[in-house]
């Protein structure tokens, strides 16, 4: 092939040290691979310092040239033989490098096998061609690039893979490498490809490397274990929290110090974090309690300090007294633990001796005595009230601040109101003398009407309709259920001034029953209705089974014969719907 312009321009660009190793290795055959086309080759050169490839484009009528090796001397010559390895082969130049000696790998295995490859087999030999000439231009291959080839190949790491001691010279060697990765992690790969496959022939290659390696991996962790210092001593601490009327912090001890000291910086906590993460600090369990919860509490809201100001604080302490575990693990500022008792404080709403025109909601013990400071509302399912040094159960709440005062002065006529006694009610204060004569008291219970009822959507269908009420245990006020909530049907009337308190604590689950048993309600029969499957003898029997004992049940004979034996009730079900279907 006669050089063209560029291609000499090319040739003389490297100087004559390079040029003259150039020749020299492309005489010797040291360009063992190269491909391309008019525009671009990719070529590997095997120097006497290393393997190397290179890269040559054509960009308008000049070359422009590129090489792995670091050294210019080295690099220049491995561009030169390339370039004159073009030359030598003209149009018998490969477009890609998955040839062995001119032959496309796809015919030697053909030719071996003596027949011709099915769609399936040649498209996996396509993978093998498309990961190598990935390779080739890369350098590099990858778990990505393995698992294109088994699905089952695990991605374990984005690094390139160490397949081989050398890299591969062809294709075919390229195919050994993985096949024998293959082996090593037991995946399988197509039984036709063991015609170009030699396993022992890899393996006797790969053993002087792989034991170079495990030998080296040993130095390597032998040199780490004797390169590191002694293991420092675990460090023996117990923690505490010291709270007070308006905050609460975190204290540590340890055993050399011996002295109780607050961790009121973010670095003093982090200093122990980080002994915790490596397993240095050891404890008592209340102390393990104590320090995990504390942490967090201290991951969530980053704060070193619990300001009972802040409603998180206060529910973080009512998880703390809730743990028996955690008793004379609290104390306050006089170093005295905190004491809790199953005493209730309650509200004690009176008339005021000093206001005619308010009453006074005053705290007060079991025992009837006034509180006479003021408390720390801790709320939780079960709300607690923390003193100084004691911490009670307590009402339910009804301040939006957590600081409870002993006592609150309401307006008279804010509490001589349906709502106000009913606000009485709900937070188990007691009724002042005054008003104690005219508020009366109703208790309303769920009660269910239910019934079977046969053709509301067609002729053969039937429904569960159940109309729900709440009744007054003396029949004095009845309220029905609808979409829209409790509404009132029957009111006794009333006497006098009195003033009247609705216990609903027992209507409060009914929606959720319903919900349940997937009713729904109906506007027109002013009721709740589902239709009636095969499935519905058993739920529905689970379903009364597990009814609260405060629900009233009124139920029809077909529904009772349904309960009394919900198996048989199923098949009758199942035949009546297989006729409708």
């Amino acid at each position: 092939m006669n050089p063209d312009r560029a291609t000499l321009n090319f040739l003389n660009s490297f100087p004559e040290e390079s040029r003259k190793r150039g020749e020299l290795l492309q005489n010797e055959g040291a360009v063992t691979q190269i491909f391309g086309n008019h525009l671009f080759i990719q070529g590997r050169v095997e120097d006497e310092t290393g393997t190397f490839r290179t890269s040559l484009r054509l960009q308008g009528n000049r070359w422009f040239g590129s090489c792995t090796a670091e050294n210019d001397i080295v690099a220049g010559a491995c561009q030169y033989a390339t370039m004159l390895e073009r030359m030598h082969r003209g149009e018998d130049l490969p477009e890609s490098p998955n040839e062995f000696d001119d032959t496309p790998v796809i015919d030697i295995i053909e030719d071996k096998l003596g027949r011709e490859l099915d769609d399936k087999e040649a498209d996996f030999v396509t993978k093998i061609e498309k990961r190598y000439r990935r390779y080739v231009i890369e350098g590099e291959l990858h778990d990505h690039d393995m698992v294109r080839i088994n699905p089952r190949w695990e991605i374990s790491t984005y690094d390139a893979l160490e397949l081989w001691p050398i890299p591969p010279g062809d294709i075919l060697e390229f195919w050994n490498y993985l096949a024998y990765a293959f082996y090593k992690r037991k995946l399988p790969y197509p039984e036709f490809m063991n015609v170009i496959t030699d396993l022992g022939h890899v393996q006797k290659k790969m053993a002087d490397w792989e034991q170079e390696r495990e030998v080296a991996s040993w130095y390597e962790r032998i040199e780490q274990v004797n390169d590191r210092p002694p293991q420092d001593a675990p460090v023996d601490v117990a923690f505490r929290i010291l709270a007070t009327i308006n905050e609460a912090r975190l204290e540590i001890k340890t055993a050399k110090a011996a002295l109780w000291v607050p961790l009121r910086e973010k670095s003093d906590i982090e200093k122990y974090v980080s002994l915790h993460h490596e397993a240095a600090l050891v404890m008592d369990p209340p102390s393990r309690i104590l320090w995990e919860h504390f942490l967090a509490y201290y991951r969530e809201h980053g704060e070193t300090t619990l300001d009972f100001d802040l409603e998180e604080a206060c529910r973080f302490m009512n998880r703390l007294f809730r743990q028996p575990a955690l008793t004379g693990y609290i104390v306050n500022l006089d170093e005295h633990h905190f004491k809790v008792i199953e005493e209730v404080l309650s509200w004690k709403c009176e008339d005021d001796p000093c206001d005619p025109n308010s009453f006074a909601l005053q705290l007060v013990t079991v025992s009837g005595e006034n509180v006479s400071h003021s408390v720390r509302l801790l709320p939780g399912r079960k709300e607690l009230y923390q003193s100084d040094e004691t911490v009670f159960p307590g009402p339910p709440r009804w301040l939006e601040e957590t600081e409870v005062m002993p006592r609150y002065l309401i307006p008279r006529k804010v509490i001589d109101s349906l709502e106000g006694v009913e606000f009485l009610r709900k937070i188990g204060a007691s009724l002042p003398e005054s008003l104690k004569k005219r508020v009366v008291d109703l208790d309303l219970k769920p009660h269910f009407e239910m019934k079977l009822v046969a053709g509301l959507t067609a002729a053969e269908t039937e429904h569960l309709v159940i109309d729900v009420t709440a009744v007054e245990t003396k029949g004095r006020r009845t309220e029905r259920l609808t979409k829209e909530g409790w509404e009132l049907v029957e009111q006794h009337p009333l006497k006098g001034k009195q003033l009247l308190r609705f216990a609903r604590e027992d209507l409060y689950p009914v929606p959720r029953l319903l919900e349940e048993m997937g009713l729904t309600y109906d506007e027109k029969l002013l009721a709740f209705k589902t239709r009636i499957t095969k499935l519905f003898p058993e739920k529905f029997s689970e379903w009364v089974k597990n009814m609260p004992e405060s629900v009233n049940l009124d139920i029809d004979l077909r529904l009772r014969s349904i309960l009394s034996d919900p198996v048989t009730a199923a098949v009758r079900f199942e035949v009546v719907n297989q006729e409708i279907d």
